[in-house]
């Protein structure tokens, strides 16, 4: 059985896994990551959403340090601050 998240557990959730994985996370492993704890489709993308509009991560076009397709992702926002530093 999988947990499902509601909506503030959700946003906690993303942001505890971003960090796990060391404060930056490509959309694709976030996908992956809650594919069985979502609700609806369209709930995820509304967590990033609002995480982005709070300020809490930053999102980034692309993580694909070599050459290929593009690996948007999001940044902690400590992170990022620290990272442009």
């Amino acid at each position: 059985m999988y947990e499902r998240f509601e909506f503030p557990r959700m946003c906690e959730a993303v942001l505890a896994k971003i960090s796990a994985y060391g404060g930056v996370a490509k959309v694709r492993d976030l996908k992956r990551d809650f594919r069985n704890s979502i609700r609806w489709g369209n709930e995820l993308q509304r967590v990033f959403d609002h995480l982005i509009g709070e300020e809490s991560i930053v999102v980034d076009a692309n993580l694909n340090p070599g050459p290929g397709p593009a690996s948007p992702g999001f940044w902690l926002k400590e992170v990022w601050d620290q990272k442009r530093k």
